[in-house]
Parts: C-alpha cells; sequence; structure tokens
C-alpha cells in the first residue's frame, strides 16, 4: 500500500494525485519521508500516521521515500534538508534500501559548470556541487534513483509496492551456487572458461579452484573424483593430490551425505571392483566372496556384481564387532 504525507496532497503539489494511495498527515516528521510503500495492508487512522502501525510496516520491509521534484531537489542540496531527512529516515528504518531519495528531471552541466534543469539553467550550484550531495545520500546510508519527471514517480512507487509484495510472500530465494566459471587471469592472462568436472567439484563447501585443478588433473572425470572424496581412506592414498587434507575430505564426505563406513564405487554389474581389506579381515572375506590374493599388508578381492559386494560388507560388519570385541578382551586382562 502507498501512504503519501499530506503535503504532497495540498493543489500545488506536482506529485500527480494517486487515488489509490492513503493521504495522512505527520508521516514526513516523524520519518523524514513523503511516502511510505509498504506490503503490509493496513491503513493508519484518521488523526494521521502513529508509532505503532508505522513499526508494523517497516518491519515487514516497506519503503521510505523522500521525492524531490525538478528545482526542488536542486534547493534541497543548497540548504540542508537532505541531511535532516536521511537523518530521520536513520531512526526510522534500519536499512540502507529502506531510505530512498527520489528526484525527477534532467540534470545537466551547463557552461561554468552549473546545473542545468530540462536544457535550462537551473541555479547558480555547480553541477558537481549537486552529484556530490546526491553521493552523499548514498555515502549516508540511502538509495537513489532519478526519473525523467513527476509523470513517472505513481508507475515507479507501484513497481516498488509490487516488488514488496512479492517479497514479503517469498522472502527466501533459493539458488545453486554458480560454478567457477573462470580460472587465474590478470592483465596479462585470457580469462578461460571452465566447463569440465572442476564445476562440480567447486560446488563443495570449502572447494574451490585451487582443489578442483588439483583433483582434475589426477583423476580426469568427474566420477573417479567423487570416488576418491567419499573413499574414507583417502587420506592414506599414494594418489591423494597436494592440498587435499584431512578437513577437504571431511567436507566433501558431509556434502556427499555419507556414513562412516559408506563411500561411492565407480563401476557397473560384472564390472570387477577390487578392495584391499586389513590382514585381521581375511578368513571372513576370503572364503565365500570373490576372487582374492595375498598381499603383504591384508588381501585384495575382487568382486563382480553388486550383490557380492553387498554379502561381504555384511560379513565386514560382523567381523569388525568380532574384532573390536576381541581387542576390549585383551585390554581387559
Amino acid at each position: 500500500m502507498i501512504f503519501i504525507d499530506n503535503s504532497e496532497g495540498r493543489p500545488q503539489s506536482k506529485l500527480p494525485h494517486m487515488p489509490q494511495a492513503q493521504y495522512v498527515s505527520g508521516l514526513e516528521e516523524l520519518t523524514g519521508a513523503d511516502i511510505l510503500v509498504s506490503p503490509f495492508k493496513m491503513k493508519f487512522p484518521a488523526k494521521g500516521v502513529t508509532d505503532k502501525i508505522l513499526e508494523l510496516h517497516t518491519s515487514k520491509g516497506a519503503i521510505l521515500v523522500q521525492l524531490k521534484v525538478g528545482g526542488d531537489a536542486i534547493q534541497s542540496v543548497s540548504d540542508t534538508r537532505l541531511d535532516h531527512a536521511i537523518e530521520r529516515m536513520q531512526k526510522a528504518v534500519p536499512n540502507s534500501w529502506q531510505r530512498w531519495l527520489v528526484t525527477t528531471g534532467n540534470f545537466t552541466k551547463g557552461p561554468n559548470d552549473v546545473i542545468y534543469l530540462n536544457g535550462k539553467k537551473a541555479s547558480d550550484l555547480k553541477y558537481w556541487s549537486f552529484v556530490g550531495a546526491l553521493s552523499a545520500w548514498g555515502e549516508s546510508g540511502g538509495s537513489y534513483i532519478n526519473l525523467d519527471s513527476e509523470k513517472s514517480v505513481p508507475k515507479w512507487l507501484q513497481l516498488r509496492e509490487s516488488r514488496l509484495t512479492e517479497l514479503l510472500k517469498n522472502p527466501v530465494r533459493q539458488f545453486m551456487p554458480p560454478p567457477a566459471k573462470f580460472g587465474e587471469s590478470s592483465i596479462l592472462r585470457r580469462p578461460e572458461k571452465i566447463a569440465d568436472a572442476r564445476t562440480l567439484v567447486a560446488a563443495i563447501p570449502g572447494f574451490g579452484i585451487t582443489q578442483a585443478t588439483a583433483l582434475f588433473e589426477q583423476f580426469k572425470t568427474a566420477a573417479e573424483i567423487l570416488e576418491f572424496l567419499s573413499d574414507p581412506n583417502a587420506l592414506e592414498r599414494d594418489d591423494r593430490p597436494t592440498g587435499i587434507g584431512k578437513a577437504k575430505l571431511q567436507q566433501a564426505r558431509t556434502f556427499l551425505g555419507l556414513g562412516h563406513a559408506e563411500k561411492l564405487i565407480v563401476g557397473k554389474s560384472n564390472f570387477p571392483i577390487k578392495i584391499k581389506w586389513p590382514p585381521e579381515y581375511n578368513t571372513i572375506v576370503a572364503a565365500p566372496h570373490g576372487q582374492w590374493v595375498e598381499l603383504d599388508d591384508g588381501i585384495e578381492v575382487t568382486y563382480y556384481s553388486p550383490e557380492e559386494l553387498e554379502a561381504v560388507m555384511l560379513a565386514m560388519t560382523a567381523m569388525k564387532e568380532h574384532v573390536e570385541e576381541k581387542k576390549q578382551k585383551s585390554s581387559s586382562q
């Protein structure tokens, strides 16, 4: 809803009349603004603006607008009215995007840097003094826009009202983190767009272009990279790239939603899958599942189907419990 201070409803006001708005008293006095635009549909009482209802509007994201039409914008720079307006707005609303200064007209630089309005000399004020004052509004914590004429103000206010209403209904906008787009660049380097497995890795929290490139150079494909990152024993692997340490691996596993004993495996049915188990698990693994060979530090077992792998994982769980139980008994003796 749009609320306009009564001072802008007078016959001499250059702001076009807006029948859908509520004209109220006390708005500028309390807030430093001529106009309040709110997504909240509660009107003020006939006596004017009240602190309680004003707070309801501003808490819903309402914006305050100080309107300066044509020459009034130039005159406001010559005195201190803009300073007083932004000061009161800062007390009324917490965010810079809620404090708006709107000017209208075509401001240009004329001879001797004097400011011109709509092609005519408007004042002895220097153009750059005017620009500096508008910049200072932003530095003081406000937003600024210039419209071509006062006739455009109602449309701009309606657009802001629609936008605020949309934000109130849908305050959160979900998005996917952008993939890494460019490699390292400077004046001496040509930016190079990345469109390979690194874009996937860069989506993992904590991973940047450096880590993504190191993994890509080592493993070449997204599937192999994810298999490595999901491996609980990745920290001990000989093919672990430099810069991928314990913290990064844990971040990757958390992002992938893997449990303590879970990992991703690149393969398919009837495709050999080789896994090396510690020596204390040899007896349970070697007997009924897959083809295996003994190594100095354990055994390497090759499985040819997901069913075989699932069976051995169940056996491994039982064996792990058995080994831990034996360790506890030994330590207690």
